[in-house]
């Protein structure tokens, strides 16, 4: 059951029912919208060796804002929002991706530069390096429930990512139904952010003000972001009649710097998504 009170799912779904709005919106000037729904299995590898697994759901929606439209050249804009989840949005592990390219076509190729804007969420991950901390505040290791102590758990909260990409997309086969598509995106130090605690918690939907409480302290040993890169592989086949199959691959890798208490590399992250579904073209 969704909690009211979860920022996560807030802000996840308020930045998915954006993109869905503007994709949307947008659609009326396009050539062409997609929307798929999807669904697979998610694996994170930490830094310290903790995994998580997740069956995750994917919804993803794209459209070609216009361009030259000529058979054998064309110069076009594409956008697209890709969402994967586990659970409601944001409960447990979100992935949401809004972008757009510059897209320029050759027959039935296409590559081009591009932008994108992604919201990571992932739950507390397991870090044994907390059971030896003293429980404050300011620390991102989570207390235990009878609060004599840390629980080995630590809190690596959201990210807000910005990319600068390029892709390369094929279409092969009769009427060049089928298509493969790979994309590379690069995240520079100052491209992402890990979002503190009173960051997220100003998007919950409870209004605390009235109660006079004592206000919490941020994340004191939160790292600061390295490098990262992200690789998604796409590929799918258009039947007649406007409907289509999709399947994604997506490696991501986020690197943080080894200090606070990223000592052990905790923050840093690979996720390995693979989802597989269909949809609609209009």
């Amino acid at each position: 059951m969704m909690k009211e009170n979860n920022p996560p799912v807030r802000l996840t779904m308020i930045l998915f029912s954006l993109c869905l709005l503007l994709t949307l919106s947008a659609s009326a000037f396009s050539q062409t919208i997609l929307i798929s729904g999807e669904g697979g299995y998610a694996q994170n590898t930490f830094g310290n060796g903790s995994t998580q697994n997740r069956a995750v759901y994917g919804l993803s929606i794209s459209a070609i804002l216009g361009g030259n439209a000529d058979k054998n050249f064309a110069m076009q804009f594409p956008v697209y929002g890709e969402l994967k989840a586990a659970g409601i949005p944001g409960e447990s592990y979100a992935d949401l991706m809004l972008g757009g390219d510059l897209a320029f076509r050759y027959k039935n190729f296409s590559a081009g530069p591009g932008a994108n804007y992604g919201y990571l969420f992932r739950e507390d991950v397991a870090d044994r390096t907390c059971l030896g901390i003293p429980v404050r505040l300011d620390s991102s290791c989570t207390a235990s429930g009878n609060g004599t102590g840390n629980d080995g758990m630590r809190e690596i909260g959201s990210i807000n990512a910005f990319g600068l990409s390029g892709f390369a997309k094929y279409h092969f086969g009769p009427q060049g139904r089928v298509f493969i598509q790979g994309r590379y995106t690069y995240y520079g130090p100052s491209f992402v952010h890990l979002m503190n605690r009173n960051e997220i918690l100003s998007h919950g939907t409870v209004d605390l003000s009235a109660f006079n409480l004592p206000a919490i302290p941020d994340f004191a040993d939160y790292p600061e972001f390295d490098n990262g890169r992200d690789i998604r592989i796409t590929a799918g086949y258009i039947f007649h009649g406007g409907k289509f199959l999709r399947a994604q691959y997506t490696d991501r890798q986020l690197n943080f710097t080894p200090v606070l208490g990223n000592t052990t590399g905790v923050f840093n992250q690979q996720s390995r998504t693979f989802t597989i579904g269909g949809g609609l073209v209009f």
